[in-house]
């Protein structure tokens, strides 16, 4: 079972996921699945789906790490990253075709904050990419989920703080 979820709090997010990864063959092993792309504009994700597409799409994130801004421009630079992967997945057999869902955070400006900017909170699937307002949950599984109370996944969780 792979589970990830974001939580828009008043003075932020809160991104959580399972830290269980399957390499297909090879088995499972244990690793966070919560990524850090730019500091200064909050900008962490998560994901469910392939390990392999999302490690890729954090890796290009992270190059352009420099291009991100606090005007509000980041979401666009990662939707194009997003939209590039998608289109060269697009190109592969469909039996090798690999996917991620993603919850993504971004601190942008806001004249109507005490602190100047506000944390939001981003779902990217498919080719859409859209604002989550209050909480999104993503992920898959192929067993009856459980109840809170079953579960016993390790957690990875992270406070974005909208405080610049």
């Amino acid at each position: 079972m792979t589970v990830a979820v974001g939580l828009v709090c008043n003075n932020g997010v809160v991104l959580a996921a399972d830290t269980e990864i399957t390499y297909g063959v090879a088995g499972k092993k244990e690793e966070s699945k919560l990524f850090q792309i730019n500091r200064n504009c909050g900008c962490w994700l998560t994901y469910t789906g392939h390990c392999d597409f999302a490690k890729e799409l954090v890796d290009r994130l992270r190059g352009k790490s420099d291009a991100f801004s606090p005007s509000g421009s980041s979401l666009n630079l990662i939707r194009s990253e997003y939209n590039q992967m998608l289109d060269i997945q697009e190109k592969h057999p469909k039996e090798e075709r690999s996917f991620a869902e993603f919850l993504i955070t971004l601190r942008v400006p806001n004249d109507w904050s005490i602190h100047g900017a506000t944390t939001h909170l981003y779902q990217l699937r498919g080719d859409h990419c859209f604002k989550v307002d209050k909480y999104a949950a993503i992920g898959n599984s192929r067993m009856r989920s459980p109840s809170a109370t079953q579960m016993s996944l390790p957690l990875a969780i992270h406070t974005i703080v909208g405080i610049a």
